[in-house]
């Protein structure tokens, strides 16, 4: 064994596979499936009170709040791995409609466009003509 721990059988291969990561390489948001879309429509759901959301979640059995947040977060979009908060929040709102649930379901889509939008800024180049 060696000062690792390792046996040399084992050390060769896993030194190799190591220097073959690409430098830099970053993991893949798992909210990269949802689409781009402008926020404004969250940030209008979340400027409601808490009467005004639960009427709007009750009225039509919610068709209209689903019809905004599944702009959002389409049924169906594979998003992985789904953290337990989002995907709490998520079943909660879509399930029971309580306006707790929802406001939480919706300033998390919210968060992620905003970080979006954020992350494009920085990344956009200064120089290019407008």
């Amino acid at each position: 064994m060696n000062a690792f721990g390792l046996r040399a059988g084992i050390a060769a291969p896993l030194l190799m596979a190591l220097t073959c990561l690409p430098l830099g390489a970053q993991e893949r948001d798992p909210f990269d499936t949802l689409p781009d879309r402008d926020p404004q429509a969250l940030q209008q759901l979340l400027d409601l009170d808490d009467t005004q959301l639960s009427r709007l979640l009750q009225e039509s059995d919610g068709a209209r709040f689903r019809s905004v947040v599944s702009a959002f977060d389409p049924p169906g979009a594979a998003i992985f791995p789904l953290s337990h908060g989002f995907a709490g929040a998520r079943q909660a709102c879509l399930a029971a409609r309580t306006a707790t649930a929802c406001r939480l379901y919706v300033t998390d889509l919210l968060a992620v466009q905003r970080e979006r939008q954020s992350a494009a800024a920085v990344s956009s180049n200064p120089f290019t003509p407008r």
